[in-house]
């Protein structure tokens, strides 16, 4: 078997398959669960949290493996978009060397407003947190407290007149994950984030979440002392030419994320794997010789890169014999100066070790299935059952 044949054996098996009526369903089904909740917002907290649907995440990029089980979502604060603009923003980037901006409400009337909201929604550990500037207006990132807590009780006024009184609710992070247990195919986790419109660009619409991408707790570049002022730069709703993949590279994603996550253990970041991919991509598309039909080739250059990243940045990270981190990084396609790799441990070491071992056992032996390495024979069992 050859490695071409390998992945998209595997890219069919772990994808979700999209034409299937259940999954249609199941995502009719979700979809209807969000706009009641963004309706609920409205009629508890109209002209505060008027929020519009934007689809997000892997199901709705079409990159979804096993089941679907995932939505996200992200909730986009109307008062940043409509004609009024009664929220500003500012883009920081250049300043602080990351994907970084600053989100200001306009007028003093939503100040007192949100301030109030705060006091209400808040207990008494995010009361200390510091949401607004008073004087200036600006934002923390801890408003996605008081977000959180209005769509906790959207979601308690909806338990008593709807038929979504079967579901679970994490507030770890800045997104509120509902889990719908009554799903029709499967439970599923709908992630919601609130977020903040910047502007439109060729490439999609910018926007800016509620996370701190400096995480130091005084920035030298700015007057803010507290870094949560500071929010997080990404993009939405990309044209379709600006997606980044095409259906063989999009077949390596299918494949690098079932090994990574379903059969690895710990499991690796989903966006760093594609973010491999589409480096990889736009490598290709350089090349007059690339060929779809040599999806084996760009799989085995894929892995053995990312291997080597995580390689040279473990020793980079937790040894004095490198001298420097070139090698090391893995550059975010939509903000290059983002470095998605992250920090690299051990574990994730040995299963990248495993992956390299994967891909050149299948490239060499094509009786890949007799020819098993002995600690890869889970996957052996895994595709037993298909």
């Amino acid at each position: 078997m050859s490695l071409a044949t390998f992945v998209d054996f595997v890219a069919k098996k772990a994808r979700v398959n999209y034409s299937d009526a259940n999954v249609e369903r199941q995502k009719e089904y979700v979809e209807a669960f969000v706009h009641d909740v963004i309706k609920t917002l409205h009629e508890l907290y109209p002209g505060v949290f008027d929020v519009q649907m934007v689809k997000s995440g892997s199901f709705y990029k079409g990159l979804k493996i096993m089941n679907p089980d995932e939505f996200d979502f992200l909730l986009l604060w109307t008062l940043s978009v409509d004609t009024l603009k009664k929220i500003g923003t500012k883009d920081t980037r250049d300043i602080h060397g990351t994907k970084s901006g600053q989100v200001t409400l306009k007028t003093d009337a939503l100040i007192a407003i949100f301030q109030e909201l705060h006091t209400e929604l808040g207990d008494e550990l995010s009361q200390e947190l510091p949401v607004i500037d008073p004087v200036t207006g600006s934002i923390s990132i801890y408003v996605y407290v008081v977000f959180q807590k209005a769509v906790m009780r959207c979601l308690e006024y909806m338990n008593g007149k709807d038929d979504y009184e079967k579901f679970s609710v994490d507030t770890t992070g800045p997104s509120v994950t509902v889990t719908l247990l009554k799903a029709p195919v499967c439970p599923t986790e709908v992630d919601l984030c609130l977020c903040v419109h910047h502007k439109h660009t060729e490439n999609g619409r910018l926007i800016l979440v509620p996370v701190d991408p400096i995480r130091k707790d005084h920035c030298s570049n700015c007057d803010f002392s507290d870094s949560a002022f500071h929010w997080t730069v990404s993009i939405c709703e990309k044209p379709a030419n600006k997606q980044g993949l095409d259906d063989a590279h999009r077949q390596i994603v299918f494949v690098l994320k079932y090994l990574m996550t379903e059969v690895f253990s710990p499991r690796s970041d989903t966006y760093m794997l594609t973010t491999a991919v589409k480096r990889h991509y736009e490598k290709c598309l350089n090349e007059q010789s690339y060929e779809p039909s040599k999806i084996g080739k760009c799989f085995r250059e894929i892995v053995a890169n990312l291997h080597r990243i995580y390689d040279t940045k473990y020793a980079w990270d937790n040894a004095d014999s490198v001298k420097d981190d070139r090698g090391t990084k893995l550059p975010d396609v939509d903000f290059p100066m983002v470095d998605t790799a992250g920090r690299i441990d051990m574990a994730g070491c040995r299963n990248m070790l495993r992956l390299r071992l994967l891909s050149d056992s299948v490239a060499s032996h094509p009786q890949w299935r007799q020819e098993w390495i002995p600690w890869i024979k889970d996957i052996r069992e895994q595709f037993k059952s298909h």
